[in-house]
């Protein structure tokens, strides 16, 4: 008996130094997340796989386990929240741009950021748009999210809160499938690399995955 709870409290340790090491290495790479600072590539990459590996070796310890519900979402609410204050992907600064526009009455696959028409609209997070020259490539749907969203608020941190909310949701689902449990959600839910797109990147994709 004494042997027994000597392993399961081996076991639970070592699960909570894994999950301490994959949100302190995602959090370390928090300085380095504007790739647009030479040199942060090399320092973001080397820690969030880091963090990757810290994440397999929990993952894989609970590969079998049923996790108490409470526990696995505070859990993947955290690990979101220490990825929030990351940079943003460039992409984001393009959604908001397109978001402003069409709220100003503006079409975003008419008019390129770049276009004439559109240069009293230009703030200081215009310059930080990509390819500028090119009109909008993303589906209508998505559009008219980006227009809602900024008609609420247009900045960074509300688009983040909307996107974890989806990929969020999206754990939701995934835990109503059928032979899924918390033990095996944690793939998706706990994953750095899903927890970096989303809470810290800023991309859109939750919403379509949700």
């Amino acid at each position: 008996m004494e042997a027994e709870r000597a392993r399961a409290n081996g076991w639970r340790l070592a699960v909570w130094i894994g999950l301490a090491g994959e949100a302190a290495f995602v959090a370390a790479a928090i300085p380095f997340s504007d790739f647009t600072t030479d040199g942060n590539v090399l320092w973001f990459v080397p820690l969030m796989m880091t963090a990757g590996a810290a994440f397999l070796a929990v993952a894989w310890l609970l590969r079998e386990s049923a996790l108490q519900l409470s526990q696995f979402w505070i859990i993947a609410l955290a690990l979101r929240l220490v990825a929030m204050p990351m940079a943003p992907g460039d992409d984001v600064w393009r959604l908001l741009w397109e978001g402003r526009i069409q709220a100003d009455g503006w079409n975003p696959y008419l008019h390129a950021p770049a276009s004439e028409e559109l240069r009293s609209l230009r703030d200081q997070r215009w310059e930080w748009i990509n390819h500028p020259e090119t009109v909008a490539i993303y589906p209508p749907a998505a559009e008219l999210v980006f227009a809602g969203l900024s008609r609420i608020s247009p900045t960074v941190c509300f688009f983040k809160v909307i996107f974890i909310f989806a990929d969020l949701a999206t754990v939701a689902l995934l835990l109503r499938l059928p032979g899924v449990t918390t033990g095996t959600a944690v793939w998706y839910a706990w994953n750095p690399a899903v927890v970096y797109a989303f809470a810290g990147g800023g991309h859109y994709d939750s919403l379509m995955l949700c």
